[in-house]
């Protein structure tokens, strides 16, 4: 039986669209609620520093238990994953 964690080791040494549908269907038994984008140093000042970034997934008690990668890469082009996460709070936009 693949678990959520295996899904998640899956999406880090790959991120290709198969892998973030298997991500997305694994989500929500996850105990995930809440998402913070976080960058290992640094600032995002070109597309390619989006491999830096990850988002930290958090359960209903702020608690991290899960860091993906926040891009896609399909045939030779990257672009932002965050649609992936659909259904959990961004804590990034919280005030």
């Amino acid at each position: 039986m693949v678990t959520f964690k295996d899904v998640v080791a899956d999406l880090s040494k790959s991120q290709s669209r198969q892998n973030w549908e298997k991500f997305r269907k694994g989500l929500k038994a996850s105990g995930a609620k809440y998402y913070s984008v976080t960058f290992d140093k640094g600032k995002v000042n070109r597309k390619e520093d989006l491999r830096k970034a990850f988002a930290v997934l958090y359960d209903s008690k702020s608690k991290p238990i899960y860091n993906v990668p926040i891009v896609i890469s399909e045939k030779g082009k990257m672009r932002g994953a965050t649609i992936y996460l659909k259904g959990l709070l961004n804590v990034n936009k919280v005030a």
